[in-house]
């Protein structure tokens, strides 16, 4: 295969990924898989990596995969990039062994990433406070909460100084093209996005989530411009006629949309966001209940949790515990 680049490099641009235990494989994958076409399509070692885990061990991934990683924290030392592939158990995880890894790595410039939720480790350590960076939409209410001091974006993957934050899944993908076009050229990165045969490059500030009316598989404005007014009044509720007032739409037609394309009346319907947001703040931080109550709208504790327990059929406490 003809190179498209004109010499090879020194040496290769080595990156480690630091992988925790249950970590997402598709994840890995595809920050893995762009390194190795580069080399290929290019035609020379343009990149080298290696896996490292805390001790040096064996670690199963969120799949039931099993891993043989021979590399320590010690390991870290010899790389140009590090980035944190990380998905449950996080605080678990942030031992202060690693954290004080990490902010060496710092001190000493290395540039820090992260896939899926390793943004926690790095924020963890304090490497993001007042940098932009992202992580999985589904941690980050309780991201958010945890580190007001990181500027957090919902963009695929962002990209602030050194440090390199990414989303997880296929988005990793994109993040390593963007770095393979910003060392070696666009040609390159776009003959390793045709090797993968990919239907395009994604920007980094593409958005994670699906437009609201694919995710919610309906077409219908009031009901899309109705679920947006609620999404973004969560802590303070909104009467269902000022809602209605608020989209154009009399009370009796918005009921009308609910019912039709959702089965539930609008008021069940913003119940059951509010519901879903203080199940995610109680799994992913140590606000008080009481806290995620207010924060999700509900008047008290108490009418908190018979909602909570009729939704779910067990109380916030326990669901915390899970």
């Amino acid at each position: 295969m003809d190179s498209l680049i004109n010499s090879p490099p020194v040496r290769p641009y080595r990156i480690g990924f630091l992988v925790l235990p249950k970590f997402s494989m598709i994840a890995l994958s595809c920050v893995m898989e762009p390194l190795r076409e580069a080399n290929w399509v290019s035609g020379y070692p343009l990149y080298e990596w290696l896996l490292i885990t805390p001790k040096g061990s064996h670690i199963t991934s969120s799949n039931g995969t099993c891993l043989v990683i021979e590399n320590n924290l010690q390991a870290v030392s010899n790389c140009d990039m590090l980035i944190v592939c990380a998905s449950f158990d996080l605080e678990q995880h942030s031992t202060p062994e690693l954290l004080a890894t990490l902010r060496k790595s710092a001190m000493l410039g290395m540039i820090l990433g992260s896939i899926d939720t390793g943004s926690y480790i790095l924020a963890r350590a304090g490497l993001l406070d007042r940098c932009r960076a992202t992580i999985h939409w589904e941690n980050a209410t309780g991201f958010a909460e945890k580190f007001p001091k990181v500027i957090l974006t919902s963009e695929i993957f962002t990209i602030d100084k050194n440090r390199w934050t990414c989303s997880g899944g296929s988005s990793g993908i994109d993040m390593m093209l963007h770095l393979i076009r910003q060392q070696h050229g666009t040609e390159l990165s776009v003959g390793v996005a045709e090797c993968a045969i990919l239907g395009g490059i994604r920007a980094g500030q593409t958005e994670q989530r699906l437009i609201k009316r694919d995710r919610l598989n309906k077409s219908d404005p009031s009901l899309i411009a109705a679920v947006q007014v609620m999404e973004a009044n969560l802590a303070q509720p909104l009467k269902v006629p000022v809602i209605a007032l608020q989209i154009g739409i009399s009370q009796r037609q918005l009921e009308r949309v609910f019912g039709k394309f959702m089965g539930v009346t609008p008021n069940e319907y913003y119940i059951h966001l509010r519901i879903e947001r203080a199940r995610i703040l109680l799994r992913q931080t140590s606000l008080q209940v009481s806290t995620i109550a207010y924060s999700c709208g509900f008047s008290s504790q108490a009418v908190f949790a018979r909602v909570y327990r009729k939704h779910f059929e067990l109380p916030p406490s326990k669901d915390r515990e899970v």
